[in-house]
């Protein structure tokens, strides 16, 4: 008996004895593990979120969560429709393509590295100092970026002009698919095209380092497991797992997430914001935190005049004796509100939401990138959403606070809508997950990295519509998967008439 318990801990761990049926349901139940945690630190984090409606907030955040898990096993419990499958012929050109867009995608990159600085021409030895600032110092470079994003700079004053900013949105809708098919097809790329790939994912991180954010590097990180993840999960799968393998990727994830965590931690120290986390002062959206610091119950004493010097002490007043206790290192403390403040500040921000009424914005409220767009081109939206509403009556800054992916949904489908939609998701997670790891379909596996990076996303924001280069990519990469598996009926039929 106590040789079967150690087997089987020993298989759960080495992922060996994972049957196929728990290989499918893997995603479902780390999403549901994953979100359960996210509430959990909403309710133990120092900030002091005062939640309006308590009872209301919690029990959609429960039923999203049953609805996102109801839709995924109802889309595993359909009959599976086989994806069109590439012939060998039609990868070697798959590949080809992917090699040229891969090339023109590094270029384009290179070029917005310089529009997004400023430049007008192209200056190498300014944007390489600039950069070097920046990668010294990213709180500087946060900064610079933010005064930039607040100048009047237009597309025509930058390298390209207008005609590159057209270009971007086109290009968009391919660029990062591009990147992960030469990710996921790297070893039979050409040697050009693995430079510019390389290269790609180099910049990303060199730019996004060097302007001190946090999100695009985490989807470096992501895209550089995402060929790994794949294959562990397609080979536990088909059950042809190889312990060597497994090892490797379970160190490379740690190691990953280690350094993410180091990087997501001297970035925000480099701010400076979070370096006074001790002053009484320190809040996030105007709101607190408490850290369990004792406050004196006598009154403080009049400072002296001259701050540099220390107060006077009675020799009548005996030395405060004080009692042992465990003290966080201030780094993971940094660390902890850190992270606390990304993580959770989107569900107060939601809860904020849930006091305001719900008014109706047809497909267009979902997307910060949309809603930006129409207000800044047509006609102003942004006062429709529950941002905005948000920010009008709480203060709760739209632009800067998060607000959970949930109220972006909800602007176009109220609260209780957001339960439909998230069974949706779960749907669609089932079906493209299992094609991705049961046939060849490309189209399958990059659509796993948009799942990923959306539910990892939810309790702070809409990350696939946040920008057009998620956005416009999404929907591209979701059409053709949607395609490939209609195409073989389609194929099937007119053979069917042909043979008539």
């Amino acid at each position: 008996m106590e040789g079967k318990t150690v087997s089987k801990i020993k298989n759960i761990i080495l992922l060996d004895g994972i049957q196929q049926k728990g290989t499918l349901l893997l995603p479902i139940r780390l999403t549901i593990l994953y979100l359960a945690f996210s509430i959990f630190v909403y309710i133990v984090c120092p900030f002091n979120w005062e939640t309006p409606k308590p009872i209301l907030f919690y029990s959609l955040l429960l039923i999203y969560m049953g609805a996102v898990w109801l839709g995924y096993h109802v889309g595993m419990s359909r009959k599976y429709n086989q994806s069109f499958a590439l012939s060998p012929i039609m990868t070697d050109k798959l590949i080809q393509i992917v090699s040229l867009m891969t090339v023109v995608s590094c270029i384009l990159y290179v070029i917005n590295i310089f529009r997004d600085y400023g430049f007008s021409s192209f200056d190498f030895v300014g944007l390489c100092k600039q950069m070097w600032l920046g990668i010294q110092n990213p709180g500087f470079g946060y900064a610079f970026r933010a005064e930039r994003l607040l100048s009047s700079v237009r597309g025509s004053d930058v390298v390209g002009g207008y005609a590159i900013t057209l270009i971007n949105y086109i290009w968009s809708f391919v660029e990062l698919p591009s990147v992960i098919l030469s990710l996921l097809y790297f070893c039979r790329l050409k040697p050009y095209a693995k430079i510019c790939a390389v290269l790609y994912i180099i910049l990303t991180f060199t730019y996004y380092l060097s302007i001190g954010t946090n999100i695009r590097v985490f989807h470096v990180f992501l895209l550089i497991e995402l060929p790994a993840i794949i294959t562990v999960l397609s080979q536990s799968y088909q059950r042809q797992l190889n312990r060597k393998n497994v090892c490797r990727f379970i160190v490379s994830m740690v190691l990953g997430i280690l350094l993410m965590a180091g990087y997501f931690t001297w970035m925000m120290v480099s701010r400076g914001g979070i370096n006074r986390y001790e002053d009484p002062s320190y809040n996030v959206g105007g709101v607190s935190i408490d850290i369990g610091n004792e406050t004196p119950e006598t009154p403080a004493e009049t400072p002296p005049e001259n701050p540099s010097e220390e107060p006077p002490t009675s020799p009548t007043t005996p030395p405060s004796v004080s009692t042992p206790s465990f003290q966080v290192p201030p780094i993971l403390m940094k660390f902890w509100i850190s992270f606390s403040s990304y993580f959770t500040q989107g569900y107060y921000g939601m809860s904020l939401a849930l006091t305001e009424p719900w008014t109706p914005m047809f497909g267009f409220g979902n997307s910060m990138f949309v809603v930006n767009f129409v207000s800044d081109h047509f006609f102003d939206i942004d006062q429709y959403t529950y941002q905005m509403k948000v920010e009008r009556d709480y203060g709760w800054d739209s632009d800067i606070q998060w607000a959970s992916m949930y109220s972006w949904l909800a602007n176009d489908v109220s609260f209780y809508g957001v339960i439909l939609v998230m069974f949706l998701i779960g749907f669609l997670l089932a079906l493209i997950y299992k094609d991705a790891i049961t046939t060849n379909n490309c189209f399958a596996k990059v659509g796993i990295f948009y799942f990923i990076l959306m539910l990892l996303f939810i309790p702070c924001n809409n990350q696939l519509a946040q920008n057009a280069y998620t956005l416009f990519s999404f929907v591209f990469v979701m059409f053709s998967w949607i395609l490939s598996k209609c195409l073989p009926n389609i194929l099937q039929k007119r053979k069917q008439k042909s043979s008539l």
